[in-house]
């Protein structure tokens, strides 16, 4: 019988050998350069991974197909961050030593991006979050750090706004389901809107009865998938009806399978575009589907985009220094321009993704939706 230890072994050296075939140039003598990859491809988020791996592989096939950049080969190397924070720090070490790598796409949430952000910094590898990554991260990161999604703020600023205009709510109840800076800027939001809280709860096995007395008409749950899944399981179990409202987390698979029916017209902001509600590029669609055997996620066409514009740096970068530096391409993001996919990309000073679009749906029948 094959030992668990001997399986995940085997499992991460088969994706290895994977993504050498798919993203090396067999036979060519051109230079080559690589970029990282952080995401989770074991444990619970695994299904996250690899539908943006094979986004990144994508675009990378393109480029090498079109010529490189700037004539180098583009190599893509990837690492498990198990959507771990203390994974996601060791995994962005072990990128930053490898002195090829220029440049990281990922993490994908904000917790992970925390961890692995002082690592990528310290060694001025530049990355690209594909998540509601905090401004203070950012922050720190400079100039090294960029998002690639709306900020908090942003997304508060839509949340607030489904909940005035077109959820109508008079007494909204905000639940805390893990990671407060979306939450705080919620409850920021409502106040300027004039639209006060019934209750500011965090769950953790919650008083249900002092939910029921708070009798809402919209609940706001921000947080951990798994915990906002959980929350709504419980609620409907306790007879509590009103309509849910979350954050980026809440529109992956997991909140889907776990909540089942419970989760039924919940409303997901998020700058991840549901993408059988989008006209995306035919050449994008059909490329991942010869690489996926499958239809992209909501995260495919987001990471596809911080692909290009790295590779774009990658190649400015090449042109102006006859070879890619860390320093260079970092320098060549924060001046980007690119029509992508999902919308315009440029970032502002601080990292952040310039005019980031921002979408809510809503959860019908286990699709996602525009609401009424």
């Amino acid at each position: 019988m094959i030992s668990p230890r001997r399986y995940r072994l085997g499992a991460l050296f088969l994706l290895f050998v994977f993504l050498l075939a798919g993203c090396r140039m067999p036979g060519s003598t051109r230079p080559l350069v690589k970029i990282g990859l952080l995401a989770p491809f074991e444990g619970l988020h695994r299904p996250l991974g690899y539908e943006v791996l094979y986004a990144v592989k994508l675009a990378i096939q393109e480029r090498n197909d079109a010529g490189g950049v700037a004539g180098w080969g583009v190599e893509l190397v990837a690492l498990d961050d198990g959507f771990d924070p203390e994974e996601a720090r060791r995994a962005a070490e072990k990128r930053a030593a490898d002195k090829g790598v220029m440049g990281v796409i990922g993490p994908f949430s904000a917790a992970t991006a925390d961890a692995a952000a002082p690592m990528l910094a310290r060694s001025a590898l530049p990355w690209i979050a594909v998540g509601p990554v905090n401004a203070t991260t950012l922050g720190t990161s400079r100039p090294y750090g960029f998002r690639l999604f709306a900020s908090n703020a942003v997304l508060a600023e839509a949340i607030g706004s489904y909940a005035v205009m077109q959820a109508r709510a008079r007494r909204p109840v905000l639940v805390r389901a893990g990671g407060d800076d979306l939450a705080d800027a919620v409850a920021a939001i409502l106040r300027r809107q004039g639209l006060m809280l019934v209750a500011d709860v965090v769950w953790d096995k919650p008083g249900w009865d002092a939910l029921k007395e708070a009798s809402p008409d919209l609940l706001i749950v921000t947080g951990d998938v798994e915990a906002v899944a959980d929350f709504i399981v419980g609620a409907r179990e306790q007879g509590i009806q009103a309509p849910v409202v979350s954050g980026p987390e809440a529109g992956r698979d997991i909140l889907r399978q776990r909540a089942g029916v419970a989760a039924e017209g919940l409303v997901w902001v998020s700058s991840a575009p549901a993408v059988r509600s989008m006209t995306l590029a035919a050449s994008f669609v059909e490329g991942y589907r010869a690489l996926a055997g499958k239809e992209p996620g909501p995260y495919a066409a987001l990471a596809y985009d911080a692909t290009q514009v790295l590779l774009d740096a990658l190649a400015d970068d090449t042109r102006h220094d006859a070879g890619p530096t860390r320093r260079g391409v970092a320098n060549a993001l924060s001046v980007a321009q690119r029509r992508g996919l999902v919308g315009f990309v440029s970032f502002a000073p601080e990292g952040g993704w310039l005019s980031a679009p921002v979408f809510a749906y809503r959860l019908s029948q286990g699709n996602l939706v525009a609401p009424p």
